[in-house]
Formats: C-alpha cells, structure tokens, sequence
C-alpha cells in the first residue's frame, strides 16, 4: 500500500511540474501488475483507479517490475 501511495503522490508532483512522459519503476510486481493490467486488487483498488487517472495527464507513462 506504500508503494501506491508513493507513485500516486509521485504522479501528482510530476504533473504538477508539467512533465509529459514519464517511466515509472517499482520491484513491487503486484502493484505494476494492477496497474498495467487495471486489475481490481482489493486492498489498493482505490489509489490504483486514482494513479490510472493520473497517468492520462502524460503524453507517454509506463510502469515497469523491477526485481
């Protein structure tokens, strides 16, 4: 759930600086897997629909599993 909270926050800031394309990296599979794959994961399923709405203010924004 930190995570999440992390790249959401994240998010916020770099649209806020008006950045448009953007790679975000995590080593929380899970997570970059809700995220990608827009999957209903319970326990995050509010702050994932919130970073999906956030990434539609990027040109171009991927996430990536890093392990």
């Amino acid at each position: 759930m930190a995570e999440a909270l992390a790249i959401r926050f994240s998010l916020r800031v770099a649209a806020s600086l008006e950045i448009q394309h953007l790679r975000v990296c995590s080593d929380c599979q899970t997570l970059i897997r809700a995220i990608n794959n827009r999957a209903m994961v319970s326990e995050i399923f509010g702050v994932v629909a919130d970073i999906n709405h956030l990434s539609s203010l990027f040109i171009s924004i991927s996430f990536a599993f890093i392990p």
